[in-house]
């Protein structure tokens, strides 16, 4: 096992062929993934997808059973996590309540031989980088959620790491309070320049804050992308219907009469778009958005233009969603804009919907 390899200037963290098993269970299964320097990069998954393990395994606090963890070019499998370039803003906050704000912020400075006026004088600049000058004095108790998360990030940003790393940091927040948040932690990102580490489990909150998301599932990394290349150009099924709505429409790869590929789904055939390594035969699924479809009069010009049954439709602000039926059963969902409160919102009555293969993705699958 090399104990360095090659620095890339452009990488703070990679690991390779990451594993981690709890008796029998395994958590996290050959992960291989690089993390740009000075980029915000989040781990997205369902609970118990193995992201917080891997985050762990960054930060020192779980050993990896197999693999390597290179921070900045330096293996750091047998670090601990105050010899690593890294801090971590855990999700219980993990602030000590009889402590002032101030004393929170400058434990981690104590063990640096610092003395009390310039431990206070970092504390007091890392208070006015999260915007709360002033509760320097104020017992920790006292706070609200949200200031209660802005004292762990100081406490975590004074000690200056290059790297930060953030355990579900929004998840004890109200849903306002999150969203305000949100562009509070990519703004201080943006300020500082240094990498940020995040899990989730929240879809808005990855894809608002995050330059990259690394969706993982049942341990294992499925795409790494940006927020618009996992929704518009997702590379498994699992990614598709994690990220946002899709339709999904399984089925088989045939070749019409002009030598047209298509996809047969329950007798229907559907336009696809053109992709390199399909066979005659093979499972795929389309994909579809909901915001993508067409319905009424417009639809009709489509590629893929059908007959649907409109089942329901609700109203949700800023758009209505209609969800319908093909002759197949296969239910679609569609969003359309909300113009106008007199839109009519009644529903089981017979329309179009259609929509053009671009607007679509095709995929490869296993057979169930």
């Amino acid at each position: 096992m090399k104990n360095r390899i090659e620095s890339k200037s452009e990488v703070d963290v990679s690991l390779k062929d990451l594993c981690k098993r709890f008796g029998d269970f395994t958590a996290v299964s050959d992960l291989t993934l690089e993390v740009h320097k000075g980029e915000f990069l989040t781990f997205l998954g369902p609970s118990g997808s193995g992201k917080t393990t891997t985050l762990r395994m960054i930060g020192g606090f779980e050993t990896p059973t197999a693999g390597e963890v290179y921070i900045q070019g330096e293996l750091a499998n047998d670090k601990p996590p105050n010899k690593r370039a890294t801090r971590t803003v855990f999700q219980d906050l993990a602030l000590f309540p009889h402590m002032a704000v101030g004393g929170n912020i400058e434990y981690g400075l104590s063990f640096q031989g610092l003395n009390k006026k310039e431990r206070k004088t970092k504390a007091l600049k890392a208070l006015e980088l999260v915007d709360l000058e002033g509760l320097y004095e104020r017992k920790v108790a006292t706070l609200s959620g949200g200031q209660k998360q802005r004292v762990a990030l100081a406490r975590a940003l004074v000690t200056e790491p290059p790297i930060l790393l953030l355990d579900e940091p929004l998840g004890a927040l109200d849903e306002k309070l999150r969203e305000r948040m949100q562009g509070e932690l990519k703004n201080l990102h943006k300020r500082l320049g240094i990498t940020f580490i995040a899990v989730t489990h929240n879809q808005e909150e990855a894809l608002t804050m995050s330059d990259r998301i690394a969706i993982i599932d049942r341990g294992r990394l499925e795409q790494v992308a940006t927020a618009r290349e996992l929704y518009e150009s997702p590379k498994s099924e699992f990614v598709a219907d994690f990220i946002g709505v899709a339709n999904i429409i399984r089925g088989k790869i045939i070749e019409d009469n002009a030598g047209v590929k298509k996809l047969l789904s329950d007798g229907l055939e559907f336009f696809i778009p053109s992709k390199e390594g399909f066979n005659i035969g093979d499972n795929a699924i389309l994909v579809v958005r909901p915001e993508r479809i067409e319905i009424g009069d417009k639809a009709r010009k489509s590629n893929n233009s059908f007959s649907v049954r409109v089942r329901n439709i609700f109203y949700k602000g800023a758009y209505l969603e209609y969800y319908t039926v093909l002759e197949s059963s296969q239910e679609i969902r569609i969003r359309v804009e909300s113009k106008s409160s007199s839109q009519d919102t009644s529903a089981d009555y017979k329309t179009t919907i259609g929509w053009n293969e671009s607007d679509s993705v095709v995929l490869t699958r296993e057979p169930k």
